[in-house]
């Protein structure tokens, strides 16, 4: 399913042929990726846990964010509150506007399970622009209830 496409960025859901694409870009950038987070996210979206979507940027996969409408683990597990997990953009695809919009359908989907949704955020200096996009604007219309992960 596309949730979102324009000219130059597309929110899909994931496929099969992603978890390699994102493991190997991952791996090129110097990160400790592997392809079994990836497969069970697509194991967890066949079984209808997870909304797992991924961003291209001009047709080459540039990010993924999943969306668990109701959590079985953290603070608020089992309470029928989606939690975002797993949120990134490869590195050269930064700086378009990528990840705003990902997080943007996130909250949407997670909105239609709904008004709180919950995620973790990492403390240490390698999530720093993470943390900055986590604070919601005034404007938004749901609780949106962030965890610090130390």
């Amino acid at each position: 399913m596309v949730y979102y496409s324009d000219e130059n960025v597309c929110i899909r859901n994931m496929e099969r042929a992603d978890a390699q694409i994102i493991t190997d870009e991952e791996i090129q950038q110097g990160w400790s990726a592997v392809i079994d987070k990836y497969e069970n996210r697509l194991k967890d979206q066949q079984d209808g846990k997870v909304i797992a979507l991924v961003a291209e940027y001009k047709g080459n996969v540039a990010g993924y964010i999943n969306v668990y409408p109701n959590s079985c683990w953290g603070a608020f597990a089992n309470q029928q509150l989606p939690e975002i997990v797993d949120f990134g953009v490869l590195e050269k695809y930064r700086r378009h506007g990528i990840g705003t919009k990902l997080m943007d359908i996130a909250e949407k989907v997670a909105s239609e399970y709904a008004d709180t949704v919950y995620l973790g955020v990492g403390l240490h200096s390698g999530y720093g622009s993470a943390q900055r996009m986590y604070v919601p604007s005034t404007s938004d219309s749901y609780r949106f209830a962030v965890l610090l992960n130390k």
